[in-house]
């Protein structure tokens, strides 16, 4: 099952006891707000869950297989989420320690 922006805004609205409209309004800053913290650069930390950072990736030289051409991928930031280690653990108990894909 995938879990959108629908899904949660019902959640939210069923546990808060509000409109679906107020609900996806209160959804929509949050994210908004997270966005706007990682595009800063600020790390994000969710209590009980993880953190979003921006990871610098280093310049990376390659080679063209086909055409042996020097290839060159710039350094880059790259958003990441890491789960704390409880939240991973948990994960890994509840699945039996493996991922099953859909």
């Amino acid at each position: 099952m995938i879990v959108g922006k629908r899904r949660l805004t019902e959640r939210i609205a069923e546990m808060t006891d509000c409109s679906k409209v107020f609900a996806g309004r209160l959804l929509d800053v949050a994210l908004d707000e997270i966005l706007d913290a990682i595009v800063r650069g600020d790390e994000v930390r969710l209590a009980g869950i993880g953190t979003f950072a921006l990871k610098r990736i280093s310049e990376r030289r390659f080679r063209h297989p086909a055409t042996n051409k020097p290839i060159i991928v710039p350094a880059h930031l790259k958003p990441m989420f890491k789960f704390l280690p409880q939240v991973t653990r948990q994960i890994r108990n509840d699945t039996g320690g493996a991922y099953r894909p859909m």
